[in-house]
């Protein structure tokens, strides 16, 4: 689960709680972040998507 730590809609425990109810999900906390994805966190995003998923 990929969750900003700056997000004021759902706080980060709701990620990490999230995280806890998906079977092998891993909380990824980013720092700077809120509620979207902004385009200069796309690479360190990307690459979590694109490592979990096997399409790296």
């Amino acid at each position: 689960m990929i969750h900003g730590l700056d997000d004021t809609l759902v706080g980060p425990s709701g990620g990490e709680r999230a995280a806890d109810l998906v079977t092998g999900a891993k909380p990824l906390l980013i720092p700077d972040m809120g509620h979207d994805r902004s385009r200069e966190l796309w690479p360190e995003t990307n690459d979590t998507i694109e490592a979990h998923t096997g399409l790296e």
